[in-house]
């Protein structure tokens, strides 16, 4: 036990340094560079979950699906970029639709039709709630509107983390993550309100008149929906059979690992801003 302590400190010091240098990666681009950097950044995080989706979960055997998955899952963000009329993503679905089935029609020891669906479902599903950023770009002072998702999910994340290690006795959901416990999670929803109301007062001392408490509302609604995120990950992760989608960050897994909060919290700030920006 006591050789095991050194390590896991170790382990979160790791996780720590990971999430301070990333996170200000993440914020760097969202906030400085140009609409093609941005889109670039989201392709990439949407190419890599799709990937993971995947590959790293064992979903699709076949490359070419993988591959497929990857290209598309890219593309997605560039097209809700450029607005891609209805008629282009009517055609773009038929063919993203024909490219998977097919093969399990026509050649079943290619390609599952279970295969198909996994690949278009990461080739879409998660770009699409992604490219939600966009959304938040376009809106006034839009740039700084974009890390409030950020803000709420992982402020929920590191506090519930916290709240977990420190004051964990009771599992939130044993069967499909059996770290999480109550207490973790009612601390990451006051974790997710204080993250919101400090980025709130951030933007008040640069002459931004934000509302407090809408700031505090939708960092403990990010919380609750953050963690739901995470829990819905991990039931995919735990039907896999693997700990992590990747390996990109040390002691963090992959995108998805990272991005999973994130993914449930950004629908809520896209449809609340554009109605009070």
């Amino acid at each position: 036990m006591q050789k095991k302590e050194p390590a896991r400190k170790k382990a979160l010091l790791v996780k720590v340094l990971v999430a301070v240098f990333g996170s200000a990666l993440v914020c760097f681009v969202l906030l400085g560079a140009p609409l093609w950097g941005v889109c670039l950044f989201l392709s990439l995080v949407a190419g890599l979950s799709a990937f993971e989706l995947t590959k790293a979960t064992g979903f699709v055997r076949q490359n070419y699906l993988i591959a497929l998955s990857v290209l598309q899952a890219a593309g997605v963000v560039w097209a809700f970029a450029y607005e891609l009329p209805a008629s282009g993503w009517m055609f773009w679905m038929f063919g993203a639709l024909a490219l998977a089935f097919l093969p399990a029609v026509f050649s079943p020891r290619a390609a599952t039709a279970q295969e198909g669906a996994a690949a278009v479902f990461a080739s879409f599903a998660v770009p699409a709630v992604l490219s939600l950023f966009l959304v938040l770009c376009r809106l006034p002072d839009g740039r700084h509107t974009m890390l409030a998702p950020l803000v709420a999910a992982w402020s929920a994340d590191s506090l519930a983390l916290l709240g977990g290690m420190a004051f964990g006795r009771h599992k939130l959901n044993p069967r499909v993550s059996p770290n999480k416990t109550w207490e973790g999670f009612f601390c990451g929803v006051a974790g997710g309100a204080l993250g919101m109301v400090i980025y709130a007062l951030i933007l008040r001392a640069c002459g931004r008149p934000v509302s407090l408490w809408l700031f505090a509302a939708l960092g403990a609604a990010g919380g609750v929906l953050g963690a739901l995120g995470d829990l819905t990950f991990s039931a995919v992760k735990r039907s896999a059979g693997i700990k992590d989608f990747g390996t990109l960050m040390p002691e963090h897994g992959g995108a998805l690992d990272r991005f999973d909060s994130v993914l449930f919290v950004l629908p809520l700030c896209a449809a609340v801003f554009p109605h009070v920006a």
